[in-house]
């Protein structure tokens, strides 16, 4: 375990992809934002999607990471996003900014309860309807405050894996532009000894594993639509209580922790806008602080040491 997250450090370390910069922290309606530059040299050769003309769906979209994505995806030239959430005040409110922002009707709102399978199939059947494709969509289900950890896990785990088998499902589908990608947040906090939050360490975990085999290639030919899974270090506000374990240690602030540079939701928004454009399905990427990795998990045997024969 130790030679596995000492390998996973010196990767973030050593393969840097890009550094993001920003000028605003998502959920201002400023006009600050501005365009991921255009990759040169071997990152443009693999550009698998520019965001411009078309349309994206962002579960958990009125606040933190999903509205972060919904801005930075307007800002690179994004025909239209829809936000979701089931709290229909929050939705208004998000898509006023984002409109005041980037114009009118370049967002718009659904309720969407991500516990419910038919309530996904919905929502994205209306989308399909209104405008005619699904291009991305984002799963960032967020933590339920106040919440059991089974309902945490549902929240989190189960709303991702269904959202992404209905996306994948409808997209591959779809006539207009057959395919697309889909974009999961989980957190850098699965690769961490986290004594005081292991449901939400174990969520991840399952989130990752999931995303992971179930953007291989032999899925993407089949469907024709990426799944990505975007990985932040420590959030500002994030709410681990559902997730404590036997240790008493404040959450986020676990001397296990190795995951101590903090980023904004607006660099992650600004990751999942990369990964739009350049990740392979099946990749996992981290964020740190301002910087976007892209993460080589080692095979079991680089870093198990054999003990004896059975």
């Amino acid at each position: 375990m130790l030679a596995f997250k000492a390998a996973i450090k010196n990767l973030k370390n050593s393969l840097r992809v890009q550094t993001i910069r920003h000028s605003h922290e998502g959920g201002g309606s400023g006009g600050g934002c501005k365009p991921i530059p255009q990759a040169c040299g071997v990152c443009r050769r693999y550009v698998y999607m520019d965001p411009k003309c078309k349309i994206a769906l962002v579960t958990g979209g009125t606040s933190g990471i999903g509205f972060a994505a919904a801005q930075e995806l307007l800002c690179n030239g994004l025909d239209r996003v829809v936000i979701t959430d089931m709290d229909a005040n929050k939705g208004k409110s998000a898509v006023d900014s984002l409109n005041a922002q980037f114009g009118k009707n370049r967002a718009c709102f659904l309720t969407l309860d991500t516990y419910e399978e038919n309530n996904f199939y919905e929502c994205l059947k209306t989308v399909l309807k209104i405008f005619g494709n699904v291009d991305i969509m984002v799963n960032t289900p967020g933590i339920p405050r106040n919440k059991s950890w089974q309902e945490e896990i549902n929240a989190h785990i189960l709303s991702t894996i269904r959202g992404t088998m209905i996306g994948t499902e409808i997209m591959s589908k779809q006539k207009l532009r057959p395919g697309g990608v889909i974009i999961n947040v989980a957190s850098a906090f699965a690769f961490d000894n986290y004594p005081s939050a292991p449901v939400f360490v174990s969520e991840n975990n399952g989130i990752i594993g999931f995303s992971k085999s179930w953007g291989a290639t032999p899925n993407y030919t089949n469907t024709k639509v990426r799944c990505v899974v975007i990985c932040p270090a420590a959030i500002d506000g994030i709410d681990l209580r559902n997730s404590l374990g036997i240790s008493a240690g404040e959450p986020g602030k676990d001397s296990q922790n190795t995951s101590s540079t903090r980023s904004t939701s607006t660099s992650v928004g600004r990751g999942i806008v990369y990964c739009v454009q350049h990740a392979s399905s099946g990749t996992v990427w981290f964020v740190e602080g301002t910087g976007l990795f892209k993460a080589h998990i080692p095979d079991r045997l680089e870093y198990s040491q054999k003990i004896r024969y059975v």
